[in-house]
């Protein structure tokens, strides 16, 4: 399960799996990869997000954070080499 793609099942966002807890067979540390929907992989810039009512950045505050899950609430996603 390291060094894979995953989402949590419950609060949702891109994760990647950083190790495993020591002394767990459970818990692992993921890191948070997903930088929101306003982010241009191609200028590499925020470019913002356009609604109904306006626009909105779309940036997400908690990219590159580290956070402990239960490998239960964890689910491995297929995606592209390019992202």
């Amino acid at each position: 399960m390291i060094d894979k793609i995953v989402t949590h099942t419950i609060q949702g966002g891109v994760y990647k799996v950083i190790s495993q807890l020591p002394n767990s067979r459970t818990q692992f540390k993921c890191k948070d990869i997903e930088r929101g929907k306003g982010w241009d992989k191609y200028t590499k810039k925020y470019t913002g997000v356009k609604t109904k009512n306006g626009w909105y950045l779309g940036k997400n505050h908690c990219y590159g954070e580290v956070y402990t899950y239960h490998k239960k609430f964890l689910k491995e996603i297929k995606r592209n080499e390019e992202d």
